[in-house]
């Protein structure tokens, strides 16, 4: 079931992300970047299980 979960939410990320990208307001050089081990759609997945 957890896997389930994960590939639907990896697979909306994905497309989410790209669109999410195009529409920011902020230059490139003042996004914040964080180091984290966990992608995003690991952590919506854990959230969402």
């Amino acid at each position: 079931m957890l896997t389930k979960i994960f590939f639907e939410i990896d697979d909306f990320m994905q497309e989410f992300e790209e669109e999410y990208k195009k529409r920011l307001l902020t230059s490139k050089k003042e996004r914040v970047k964080y180091n984290s081990r966990l992608t995003l759609s690991e952590v919506m997945s854990i959230l969402v299980y």
